[in-house]
């Protein structure tokens, strides 16, 4: 579930709830009622909602859901249907990318190699598989991203 800001300073601002929780005054949740999302699917629309439509919102327009429900937002689209698998490969190699340059940080600042923990996102397609090993600001990495910025621009589609 997403729960949702709609009031005060921080109207429209939005967080991923992964457990229960209570909704409280001023608030509501959303959810995707196709399917269950995994974490990196939330996370992602979590991201995507609050860059499109938080800062439409303030204090005098508030962001109740009357408002927020007839927004349109850019998501990734492949016959017809919400680019899940997509969207999960993505989030998982933003999570990598994110954990190597954590790794890289500790490992300039005098932690051992075996002092890092990582966790290896089960590897959900060849793009996934292959985001996996390769090093921060690699040709590798970067060739990745460039072929997901090229995914993007194939796939991102306006859906009500």
């Amino acid at each position: 579930m997403i729960s949702v800001s709609a009031n005060g300073a921080n109207t429209g601002a939005m967080f991923y709830q992964p457990n229960e929780f209570t909704v409280l005054q001023d608030s509501y949740s959303i959810r995707y009622k196709h399917q269950e999302l995994t974490d990196n699917q939330y996370l992602y629309f979590v991201a995507v909602l609050q860059k499109s439509i938080r800062g439409n919102y303030d204090w005098s327009h508030k962001a109740n859901w009357e408002r927020i429900k007839s927004e349109t937002v850019n998501i990734p689209v492949a016959e017809g249907q919400v680019a899940l698998n997509y969207i999960e490969a993505y989030m998982a190699m933003i999570v990598r990318a994110g954990m190597n340059r954590i790794s890289q940080f500790m490992l300039q600042h005098g932690y051992s190699q075996s002092t890092i923990v990582q966790e290896t996102p089960p590897s959900l397609d060849k793009r996934s598989f292959s985001a996996q090993a390769c090093e921060p600001g690699s040709q590798e990495q970067s060739a990745i991203i460039r072929e997901l910025d090229d995914h993007d621009r194939h796939y991102f589609k306006n859906v009500d």
